[in-house]
């Protein structure tokens, strides 16, 4: 009995998986074509899935419970692509920082449509404005054990402070926002290295940074 009921739940979450699945790239679709999410309907959202509007109701409560959870599987990927640097800071050369920079750009370019859509429910919707600033809070914490990576190695510019580390990362934050979306593959390149440059210098002692 127990193996059936462990199946059943296993089941169950495959199956939920595959509607989210399917709920990200028909989110990404119709904000892609211009559509703001404000304007979406569920019933659009799971036509575009392939799924019954009954069964959205089974694992969302509404557009806010969509974007929230679309919202912390961006999130994910995000915290893995920061921590590309995060666990290298204290040993980390320019094109290191450049390359780490580069796959932040191309988390926010793969899912600019739900970035967008956070960012937009955020200003009306408490559930929404609460998985922004967590996804951005975990984010700033990342930057702080970076920070502190760097002065344990000796490497750190003197006098900067944690919340250098914590400016830069709202920085690096509004490029891949604001210009890294949508861009051309060049272009990412050219903000990756742009970004790192910025860093590097802000962050790491001239004499002691390997390049």
């Amino acid at each position: 009995m127990a193996s059936i009921t462990r199946a059943s739940r296993a089941q169950r979450v495959d199956k939920q998986l595959q509607v989210e699945r399917a709920l990200l790239r028909a989110t990404e679709q119709l904000l892609d074509s211009g559509l703001s999410f404000t304007e979406l309907s569920v019933e659009q959202l799971a036509r575009q899935a392939g799924i019954a509007r009954s069964t959205f109701y089974i694992y969302f409560a509404d557009k806010g419970a969509l974007v929230q959870r679309l919202a912390a599987r961006v999130a994910e990927e995000l915290m893995q692509a920061c921590d590309g640097w995060w666990r290298i800071a204290d040993t980390a050369r320019l094109d290191d920082l450049a390359d780490a920079m580069l796959d932040v750009l191309e988390v926010y370019d793969r899912h600019r449509s739900v970035m967008r859509a956070l960012v937009e429910t955020s200003s009306y919707d408490a559930s929404s404005e609460k998985a922004f600033k967590e996804l951005l809070g975990g984010v700033l914490k990342g930057s702080r054990v970076a920070h502190d990576r760097i002065q344990e190695a000796g490497r750190l510019r003197p006098g900067v402070a944690r919340e250098v580390a914590e400016a830069l990362t709202l920085m690096v934050d509004a490029t891949c926002y604001q210009l890294g979306r949508g861009a051309a593959p060049q272009r990412r390149r050219s903000l990756a290295q742009a970004l790192a440059h910025v860093v590097w210098h802000a962050m790491y002692e001239p004499d002691k940074a390997r390049r």
